[in-house]
């Protein structure tokens, strides 16, 4: 009986290794016009380098594959199960629903940015589009320091003294939202 398993586990283990390097040498000598990930022939966990000859260019679809069928075909090495869990994104993932998400990010990050200018200095930088928002480039030129301080202030209507962020100074003008209510929107009796 264990022998019979033994030979069942060499068997699963050769259809594995032959389905990789089906995959493998298909891919050495093809040229795609579409999304693809570079995959180290032998892994570098197992010894494999970043030479051209061990690294072959494979589609989404293909990598998440291949590196199923490495973790099949050696299930104690701790680097390829780590490899394969990551790519699935540790959810049940099917290659297809991989190599879409990989596409779809792929094309976010072609698509055109929105360009930003910092308020203090003046430095021009792009960012996603849900970023544009954002009006300053570091947190220095928004005016946080490491200390945090905070800048003191005067209310345009009681007078009294309140603390805000640098970065607020311009634009706050009230201590509090009753200062702001009383002097934006005066109630007449």
């Amino acid at each position: 009986m264990l022998i019979a398993a033994f030979v069942l586990n060499i068997n699963a283990i050769m259809t594995y290794s032959k389905i990789y390097n089906r995959i493998v040498n298909r891919a050495k000598d093809r040229k795609l016009d579409l999304y693809t990930e570079a995959h180290h022939v032998k892994p570098k966990c197992m010894g494999g380098s970043d030479d051209k000859t061990n690294l072959v260019n494979l589609t989404p679809e293909e990598h998440y594959i291949c590196h199923l069928l490495l973790a099949k075909m050696y299930p104690k090495n701790e680097g390829l199960a780590f490899a394969a869990i990551m790519m699935s994104g540790n959810k049940k993932r099917n290659n297809k629903a991989y190599g879409w998400l990989k596409k779809n990010l792929s094309e976010a990050k072609k698509k055109p940015k929105a360009v930003c200018t910092c308020k203090q200095c003046g430095k021009v930088w792009k960012t996603f589009p849900s970023h544009a928002y954002r009006q300053f480039c570091s947190r220095k030129c928004r005016g946080l320091n490491d200390s945090h301080e905070k800048v003191t202030l005067n209310c345009n209507c009681c007078s009294k003294k309140y603390q805000v962020m640098p970065y607020r100074k311009e634009k706050s003008r009230f201590c509090s939202r009753s200062c702001y209510d009383k002097r934006v929107s005066p109630v007449e009796s």
